[in-house]
């Protein structure tokens, strides 16, 4: 029986062991990202200072600028998001026999962890902060390795063509059939593979229009004041409302090129357009931009007290995505104080009041509801007790008196309204303010509801979404303007 000849199946191995290795790009290529601009944004959230000194750097060149910033922030290599399909792939190619070199322009030290942590390259050839390895130097470098034609390479971009032209074979990552053409026209393209597709659809989730929604404050006090039927005043809540769209949008974007690392870590927001590469954070970082000075532009237009209060607004959310959100109860205080600044934008764009009574509601109503949110985080969490939330200070432990706090909270909001309906003012708006009392019912059900669905774990990690998507909560707020209009005839 030892005579006998090995299997041919084997013949594959052999060949893949004989073939040229397999070089690949890591950038835009391996990943569904470009870690210098990850890189950015992690020293803007941790080391922004460090920001400063990239002018001093850039006298040095490119690959030092990589350098000292991948020396300053600490990578979670395992959260970023690899191409699947090309992972696959390579991981095919490896069982094979096939040798794989992880080729990129990234800083060494990031690529090492890369390596690392995927366990598919044999060697490594990188930026080292002398020489930043991109385009034609790293076609350079890869001919004195190897020699013209003793390498395959994939890659993503025009300025990997220079090596292939001195490549065998190409791997390429690609949605244009025009740029695989160019491509196949100076190597012979061994495979392709997509580009992440729907760019247009990513990005409009990304600015999160359910979100939208709460943004509807802004007509409250043209509720309240009973100006329905001003059409100025419904023109002027209007524009607040598209301010506030705009910076929401803004907003969001900023808090999720912020998050990056966090949101990888976790279920389901690791599917966000930024944490799952579906966006590349320079174009995030545009519209970014847009948005915020569109949202500015329009509330210029709302008057001085607007403007002011949208860039309070906005100054207050950047001041949550960098520090605040890190703070225990500070961060839902924040939140609630992020829905009344709403009330306030629309009562100062349409010239119309705020009254103490709708604003002592508010702060404890939507208090009330951040607990809900932040409830809901910590008892989705699957973590083993004591373990803190990612980029939070909150633990599993904390849900007992979160809970309270937000019931607490909720209850003591109603009580304000009743107090307000039996108020001498609450006469001046409505001709029969006794129907008022029965706002109180719909609000004490609706909130005691929302608690008991969160508490089994019904609600998602946002109540604007599940108030979106409930009947009942829609039929409690038709309920509620029957209410408002059988007290104002």
């Amino acid at each position: 029986m030892s005579d006998l000849p090995r299997p041919a199946a084997t013949s594959d191995d052999s060949l893949a062991r004989q073939e040229p290795p397999l070089c690949v790009d890591l950038d835009d290529t391996l990943l569904r990202t470009d870690l210098l601009y990850e890189t950015f944004l992690l020293l803007l959230k941790h080391s922004p200072w460090s920001l400063a000194l990239i002018p001093l750097w850039l006298v040095k060149g490119r690959a030092y600028v990589k350098q000292e910033a991948g020396r300053r922030v600490a990578f979670a290599v395992a959260g970023l998001p690899y191409r699947s399909d090309l992972l696959s792939y390579l991981q095919s190619e490896q069982e094979r026999g096939r040798r794989l070199i992880l080729v990129t322009a990234a800083d060494e030290s990031i690529a090492r962890k890369v390596q690392e942590h995927l366990s598919l390259f044999s060697e490594i050839i990188a930026s080292n902060g002398a020489i930043n390895l991109k385009g034609t130097v790293k076609a350079q470098k890869l001919e004195e390795r190897f020699g013209q034609g003793g390498f395959d390479y994939a890659g993503d971009s025009s300025a990997d063509l220079a090596v292939w032209r001195l490549a065998r074979r190409a791997v390429v990552v690609s949605n244009s059939k025009r740029f695989i053409a160019a491509v196949n026209s100076v190597a012979p393209v061994e495979k392709s593979f997509p580009k992440s597709e729907g760019r247009l659809t990513a990005l409009i989730a990304a600015c999160r229009p359910h979100q939208w929604a709460k943004n509807i404050l802004v007509f409250v006090p043209v509720l309240t004041a009973h100006q329905l039927t001003n059409p100025h005043a419904l023109l002027s809540a209007a524009g607040a409302f598209v301010a506030f769209c705009l910076l929401a949008s803004g907003v969001y974007l900023l808090n999720d090129m912020l998050d990056l690392e966090a949101d990888r870590a976790h279920v389901t927001k690791r599917l966000r357009p930024l944490a799952s590469g579906r966006i590349p954070i320079p174009v995030a970082t545009i519209l970014c931009l847009c948005l915020l000075l569109a949202g500015l532009s329009v509330g210029y237009f709302g008057g001085v007290t607007f403007l002011a209060i949208c860039s309070i607004y906005l100054a207050s959310n950047i001041a949550y995505s960098t520090w605040l959100k890190r703070v225990v109860m500070l961060d839902v205080v924040v939140l609630a104080c992020f829905y009344t600044l709403r009330l306030l934008a629309g009562g100062a764009a349409t010239g119309i009041g705020v009254s103490d009574w709708l604003l002592a509601f508010s702060v404890f109503f939507f208090f009330g509801l951040a607990m809900v949110k932040r409830y809901s985080e910590l008892r989705s969490l699957t973590t083993r007790e004591g373990v803190p939330v990612a980029a939070r200070g909150y633990l599993r432990s904390d849900l007992e008196p979160i809970g309270t706090f937000g019931v607490a909270s909720g209850m003591i909001s109603v009580l304000v309204l009743v107090l307000y309906v039996m108020s001498p003012e609450v006469r001046l708006l409505y001709r029969r303010p006794t129907l008022l009392l029965l706002l109180c019912p719909l609000f004490l059900y609706w909130i005691t509801r929302l608690w008991f669905k969160a508490n089994r774990g019904e609600v998602p990690q946002d109540p604007v979404v599940f108030a979106l998507t409930d009947r009942t909560s829609y039929i409690a707020g038709v309920l509620a303007m029957i209410v408002l209009y059988c007290a104002t005839i």
